[in-house]
């Protein structure tokens, strides 16, 4: 599993994986926290939910003005990376807003939360 998990993580998260893959009971957060959102709504947001990771997860990408959901995950298990979501209904700008992270153990009973604030620049 070690090499196959390797093969999605770039240098820094190698390091991270190398430095924690023997810790265990917790839950991690990766994600950018400025991520672009281009002329067809495709957002880079580069979400790790780790390997090392104890917790399965979901993410709810929200605006910070008015809480309008703008980006829901599905159910992440350790190992899971999404590059790319598509964020609609925003015009050019900068605008703030927050991933809120769910934490999950293998019965799916909800063990945390964490909020990460973000600025989304729509081009």
């Amino acid at each position: 599993d070690y090499e196959k998990y390797l093969a999605i993580l770039n240098e820094e998260e190698k390091r991270q994986w190398d430095e924690n893959k023997q810790e265990k009971g917790k839950a991690y957060v990766q994600m950018q926290t400025r991520v672009s959102v281009n002329d067809q709504n495709k957002a880079e947001i580069r979400l790790i939910n780790p390997p090392y990771a104890a917790y399965k997860q979901k993410v709810t990408i929200k605006l910070n003005e008015d809480e309008k959901v703008l980006y829901e995950s599905d159910m992440m298990l350790p190992g899971t990376v999404v590059e790319h979501a598509e964020i609609a209904g925003l015009k050019e700008g900068t605008y703030e807003a927050s991933a809120i992270f769910v934490f999950y153990d293998a019965y799916d009973v909800e063990r945390g939360d964490y909020k990460l604030e973000l600025q989304l620049d729509v081009i």
